[in-house]
């Protein structure tokens, strides 16, 4: 129960100021239409004029999807065509400068200028068709509070209309007969003609706005706030990944869930943003865009009202098959390079004042309650309902039956469970008075007496410094913004700055201590743990050098601030939280000198690279030059040793001949002998005979030049 009422607020909440604005101009389009019949007149006539007029007009309104539909619906009752109303109602929360200038900062300019062009195309193809289509889809217009009939009421009706007494009154779609008006009295037969002067002006328009127009829907606006409540709660939670891609299934998928939903045009921006960072196709965020500030439960409950169950059909019709045929063929551009889409990462920051929404919604209540007694609300209601089921109902026992039930809830809001995993504290004006620890079915005074706090104690949670990953809730372009670097920026040891991106997982601390420091001593855990792990890494990367951080010393750093710096400080501060594990993600220089510190960090790897090959070179040749000289030395080495020996061989040779020829000292002389005559007779065969050995006498016999190698015998008185 708690969930559904909690989205019900969160619907009024967000939609609350567009309402008040939307019936304050309803107020001032009303007074403005009494007098200056001009504007309407360009509205009743032409169907091709009063569209474009009409999408002219809503241009420079800044007016959300719910906003519109007072102001749409008073154009209505003034006769404007259902074409003017159909095309107001989608061109307003579409083409205004504040969607398309948050379109062009988170999406990029193609989205800014793709978005408002589809919407202006729908908003003229939905209402020239509805104009040409007029006998079929239009109903008659309800006429305008204090209002007679007018003059196309006594013309004609439409088919599909129930005939009704010019009472003032139209039964809405859905709606029971809760309007502020007695059915059996007439309305006047003329419209009161409007008040002079700025002061009369301003109570006529706070009163059409305030009163008349807001007793007229504001049964079928909190009725479609409800529903939307129930569909956000009720319906089952689908991840994107169910929708990735750019198929028609998965653009389907998504005008399933924007039809129903309540989200303006503002609203929606960041969502898609965050839906194409998921993975959706930018043509199907684009569908998404254009299908949910214009489609919402109220919003199709107050147009089926006024203009009737075929209006709405084909208002829905035209909605849902151009923004498919528009998404279908945004994403056939993209694929064909015509267009192109920046990368998106996501992360989005609160925006708003919420005392104002708050008042805004509170405002509203106060207003609906007073609508409610003005129309006796309650007692048609409990007479309806009584007439219908037979049930001899009053407003009084209904009263106090309703009393009851709210007493029931009331007590019961104090019974709570305790799941595993979980721990808790019963509170009693405020002060812890009890601690729980197991699971179990637990109950406390109701509110303002009493109370309870619950926390997950296993969960584990995650603080991101520098960056901020895919989030629902969050949706940045570029996670380098400058609302990241005075986190991410860490100056060194040696006065450089380091881009860092770590994140920090922590969870509560054990025990009841733990768990009151943590539910009653810190307010935000997040921001402690995140301030904290700043100092931390500050303190740590003081005492080092960019070259290490970027290189080897990201475990070291990860360990110390894991177990020195950041859980004792924790410990210290006695906040209940312990760190489970820290975590680098990215490291480098920053941004703006990240291309010349890669270029300096490249230079100096080629410098590395230029001297390794140079001593390696240098290694070489050092080798061979000594592997060349130990070659010549072992030659040289070679030489000798060949020199040596042959000269002791011929030092052996010439000594065993010397000891020989002093044994036979004729053998030297004949040696010598045979040497000269060899020199002095060359040419000639000479034989020699050893007459006498012992007295070195030889004969010689000579051979003749020409006688073919015959021997002359020699004389033989001759003595050598």
């Amino acid at each position: 129960m708690r969930p559904v009422i909690d989205a019900i607020w969160w619907v009024l909440y967000e939609s609350s100021v567009y309402l008040l604005a939307g019936f304050a101009l309803a107020g001032v389009f009303h007074v403005l239409f009494s007098r200056w019949t001009a504007m309407a007149d360009r509205l009743r006539k032409g169907n091709i004029r009063s569209v474009l007029w009409a999408t002219l007009v809503g241009v420079p309104l800044d007016l959300c999807s719910c906003s519109v539909l007072p102001v749409a619906m008073t154009l209505r009752r003034k006769g404007a065509k259902p074409g003017a109303v159909y095309s107001f109602v989608i061109s307003v929360p579409e083409v205004d400068m504040v969607s398309i200038l948050q379109t062009n900062a988170l999406l990029g300019p193609v989205m800014a200028v793709v978005r408002p062009v589809v919407a202006l195309i729908t908003a003229l193809v939905t209402g020239l068709l509805a104009n040409y289509l007029q006998p079929w889809t239009d109903r008659t217009a309800p006429p305008m509070p204090g209002a007679g009939p007018s003059e196309a009421e006594r013309k004609s009706r439409s088919p599909d209309a129930d005939p009704e007494p010019a009472t003032g009154h139209v039964h809405g779609a859905g709606c029971d007969h809760d309007h502020g008006h007695d059915h059996g009295k007439a309305a006047p037969a003329t419209t009161t003609e409007a008040p002079q002067g700025w002061r009369a002006s301003a109570r006529s328009a706070l009163r059409f706005g305030f009163v008349e127009f807001f007793d007229d829907l504001i049964v079928s606006l909190l009725a479609g706030v409800v529903i939307g409540g129930l569909i956000a709660v009720l319906l089952p939670k689908i991840g994107l990944d169910r929708f990735a891609g750019g198929s028609f299934i998965a653009m389907a998928g998504i005008l399933l869930l924007a039809t129903p939903m309540y989200v303006c045009a503002t609203a929606s921006t960041p969502m898609a943003v965050g839906m194409i960072a998921g993975g959706v196709s930018p043509g199907a965020a684009l569908v998404f865009l254009l299908a949910g500030p214009a489609t919402n439960m109220a919003g199709l409950l107050v147009i089926a009202r006024e203009m009737g169950r075929r209006g709405v059909a084909l208002y829905l019709a035209c909605i849902l098959v151009l923004s498919l045929a528009g998404g279908l063929a945004f994403d056939a551009a993209l694929a064909r390079g015509w267009f192109t889409m920046p990368v998106l990462t996501l992360s989005v920051a609160e925006e708003g004042r919420s005392w104002v929404k708050t008042g805004a919604a509170a405002l509203v209540i106060v207003l609906s309650l007073a609508s409610f007694r003005r129309t006796r609300l309650a007692t048609r209601v409990v007479a309806s309902v009584a007439r219908r089921t037979g049930l001899p109902l009053t407003v009084r026992r209904v009263g106090f039956a309703g009393a009851a039930v709210a007493l029931a809830a009331y007590v019961g809001s104090g019974v709570f469970t305790v799941e595993p995993g979980q721990r808790a504290a019963i509170l009693r004006f405020g002060r812890a008075t009890a601690y729980i620890d197991q699971p179990g079915v637990y109950a406390h005074a109701p509110w303002p007496f009493g109370g309870r706090s619950v926390e997950s104690a296993d969960l584990v949670r995650r603080v991101e410094l520098g960056f901020r990953s895919n989030q629902p809730e969050m949706v940045q372009v570029d996670p380098s913004l400058d609302e990241f670097l005075d986190e991410a920026w860490v100056v060194t040891a040696n006065a450089d700055i380091i881009d860092l991106r770590w994140s920090v997982h922590y969870r509560m601390s054990a025990g009841e201590a733990g768990f009151r420091a943590w539910a009653f001593g810190v307010e935000d855990a997040e921001q402690v743990v995140r301030g904290a792990a700043e100092s931390a890494m500050r303190e740590a990367a003081a005492t080092r050098g960019i070259d290490a951080l970027l290189t080897v010393e990201r475990d070291e750093l990860e360990a110390e601030l894991r177990g020195r710096l950041l859980g004792p400080m924790l410990e210290r501060w006695g906040v209940g939280i312990d760190i489970v594990d820290v975590r680098l993600v990215d490291v480098h220089a920053p941004s703006p000198v990240h291309p010349a510190f890669r270029e300096v960090a490249s230079s100096a790897e080629q410098k590395m690279s230029m001297i390794d090959l140079a001593l390696d070179s240098a290694s070489i040749t050092v080798s061979r030059a000594k592997a060349g000289a130990h070659e010549r030395i072992e030659a040289a080495r070679g030489a000798a040793a060949e020199r040596i020996s042959r000269a002791t061989g011929d030092a052996t040779l010439f000594t065993a001949k010397r000891e020989a020829f002093a044994a036979q000292p004729y053998v030297a002389k004949l040696q010598a002998w045979l040497a000269a005559t060899d020199g002095v007779l060359p040419g000639l065969k000479k034989y020699i005979a050893l007459v006498d050995p012992e007295r070195a006498k030889v004969e010689i016999i000579y051979g003749v030049r020409g006688d073919g190698g015959r021997m002359a015998p020699p004389p033989t008185d001759v003595e050598h």
